[in-house]
């Protein structure tokens, strides 16, 4: 659980950084980033929905670190009598998924996600933002407090 909270060199969390790394490959789609860093991650640490969360987080925001994702339709909540959206499902499983010029710099390990994109959310009950971030450094298997 700790290799969620940002890492001390690029400010992504393991799940983040791993939807970064299968990003890179030139025929990424969303399904398989999602499919290929749940497996990165070593399985069912985490559900879909949380992979999926993180993914459409890095695809938002003012600055984006992967760019192509388009709106999932199940995301809407069901009309009565209105047919399974399969096209609009098929287009969003399958839309064509690239890094940003800033994803590419933070998996190369030359950026800082802190210093891009607003980050504010709950990490148990510590709140993360740009001004307290703790983070987690991976090589020394220790929680930096934030600078």
């Amino acid at each position: 659980m700790l290799t969620e909270l940002p890492a001390h060199d690029t400010g992504l969390s393991a799940t983040q950084a791993a939807l970064v790394t299968q990003a890179l490959n030139p025929d990424a789609n969303w399904a398989s980033v999602v499919n290929g860093a749940y497996a990165e991650l070593g399985g069912p640490r985490f559900d879909s929905c949380y992979i999926e969360e993180s993914l459409q987080q890095l695809a938002a925001g003012p600055t984006p670190v992967i760019r192509g994702t388009l709106p999932n339709p199940l995301r809407r909540a069901p009309v009565a009598g209105q047919a399974f959206p399969q096209a609009a499902y098929d287009a969003h499983r399958n839309s064509r998924l690239s890094l940003t010029d800033i994803g590419l710099r933070l998996a190369a390990g030359q950026a800082d996600m802190a210093d891009y994109v607003p980050i504010h959310r709950w990490w148990g009950n510590t709140e993360l933002t740009n001004d307290t971030l703790w983070r987690w450094n991976a090589q020394k298997q220790c929680v930096l407090e934030p600078q």
